[in-house]
């Protein structure tokens, strides 16, 4: 006897309750102050001493001097090209300021209309001048005057941000065309790295063009404005908090302990996507606008998944009777039952969705439905 066509009567529905999207995504946001655990939360951020100002990475530690680096002091026109390595940054941020250590710097002096352009490489150094890149493909970030006052680290505050990806290199590339020169007792520090530098300079012709590869690689220090991204991630039904929760603000994540507390800090500044993911509900996906040196509170209310069954009888086609140890599966999952004398079988704790579903027994032909809602 074989069991072919349409089973009748078989699928009886335990439907949960549907979910609702609200909000940006997969949840609903919800402004849930803990007065308690916030205070925790600030409490903490005062006892560690994160602070906003002054946030930089300092890459070279050379105590050598150079006048060819950043710029060259000596000459009318020069340009420089230097590679920074993902290794020495480690981290994604938006550098909005950039600083050199001077030395050997008698007096006050002003470059003029200087040109800076950052962009990402996948160069290491650099086999010849042929591997000059392109400026137009860069990122302009700052075009000004640049006047150093004397001995020791000197800002330049970047016109345009550059948002560092963590991935590539970082290229920083200078044009300076004041048509003046300081003389060669102008320096800057330095520390030698083979062939990570390109440099061009004249007294005569403007631009330069690259003339050598070299190994003055000026010290430098990346900087960028902090952020703090903290809150509260608990359940939305029950307020409760929720422990193990992973929160995320593109690479930067932070898993919730016991208070369901989480603290971000570095991520870039704008509006960014945050996502939430926890065991027991389901995925969270939003946004928080991150504001330079400012304690952003964003809290997350997250919402359990739901269940439901899929329960029925499996009979003989044509005459209704049912039939026992039949085995019923949910295809693509571990979900499966066999049914008893009377036919029944029930598959409970099925989160919610659209299933196909398989009933077989020996001698029998298999039986599909397809498109089950749970």
């Amino acid at each position: 006897i074989n069991i072919i066509g349409k089973w009748d009567n078989i699928f009886d529905f335990d439907i949960g309750t549907p979910y609702t999207i609200l909000g940006y995504g997969n949840g609903s946001l919800k402004i849930k102050m803990n007065i308690k655990l916030l205070m925790l939360i600030l409490a903490f951020i005062f006892a560690f001493g994160i602070a906003f100002a002054d946030s930089f990475i300092e890459i070279g530690t050379g105590t050598a001097r150079t006048y060819y680096t950043p710029w060259n002091t000596l000459y009318n026109y020069s340009i420089t090209q230097t590679i920074y390595l993902q290794s020495e940054i480690e981290t994604p941020i938006d550098i909005d300021k950039i600083s050199f250590n001077a030395g050997n710097w008698p007096e006050e002096q002003t470059a003029e209309g200087v040109n800076i352009w950052m962009g990402h490489t996948t160069f290491d150094t650099y086999s010849s001048t042929d591997d000059w890149i392109d400026n137009a493909t860069l990122t302009l970030v700052y075009d000004g005057d640049i006047t150093v006052t004397g001995e020791g680290w000197f800002d330049i505050i970047l016109d345009t941000t550059f948002s560092y990806n963590n991935i590539d290199n970082l290229v920083i590339s200078f044009y300076d065309p004041s048509d003046d020169n300081f003389g060669s007792g102008y320096k800057f520090y330095y520390t030698a790295h083979a062939n990570r530098m390109i440099r061009g300079y004249s007294d005569s012709v403007n631009p330069p063009d690259p003339s050598s590869v070299s190994y003055y690689i000026a010290n430098i220090r990346l900087g960028y404005t902090n952020s703090i991204v903290t809150g509260i991630v608990s359940n939305e039904d029950t307020g409760e908090p929720i422990e193990g929760a992973v929160v995320s603000i593109l690479e930067h994540s932070d898993e919730t302990g016991l208070n369901g507390v989480y603290l971000l800090e570095g991520a870039p500044i704008g509006l960014r996507p945050i996502t939430c993911i926890a065991e027991g509900y389901y995925d969270f996906a939003g946004e928080v606008e991150i504001i330079a040196d400012t304690t952003v509170i964003y809290d997350i209310a997250m919402n359990d998944l739901d269940y439901g069954s899929i329960v029925g009888y499996v009979t003989e086609l044509n005459t209704g009777n049912p039939i026992d140890s039949a085995i019923v599966e949910i295809l693509g999952t571990e979900f499966s039952d066999t049914t008893d004398l009377t036919g029944y079988y029930e598959i409970a704790d099925i989160l919610v969705g659209t299933y196909d579903v398989i009933a077989g027994k020996e001698s029998y032909s298999d039986s599909l439905a397809e498109g089950i809602e749970v």
